[in-house]
């Protein structure tokens, strides 16, 4: 338990160091950027949309000749569990 609060104060240092960094290298407009995204958040997508677009992430990343059988073997570990 102790670690894991150690590794989240790290990383929260980490993370105030980063955004001094950029506005120091950037200035305002990237602080406004950040801020734009930050709200902006992730589409809501419904449950058809994101098995379609995990199986179009898995089959475009996974190419049989980058990775030969990963995406298959994916795959078909998902359709088990479904």
């Amino acid at each position: 338990m102790r670690e894991k609060k150690e590794a989240e104060a790290r990383l929260a240092v980490q993370r105030r160091q980063y955004e001094m960094d950029m506005r120091e290298r950037f200035g305002s407009e990237w602080t406004a950027k950040a801020e734009a995204q930050k709200a902006k958040g992730k589409p809501e997508m419904s449950p058809i949309e994101q098995v379609n677009h995990g199986i179009k992430t898995v089959t475009t990343l996974y190419t049989e000749a980058r990775a030969p059988g990963v995406a298959t073997t994916c795959l078909k570990t998902c359709f088990t569990f479904i």
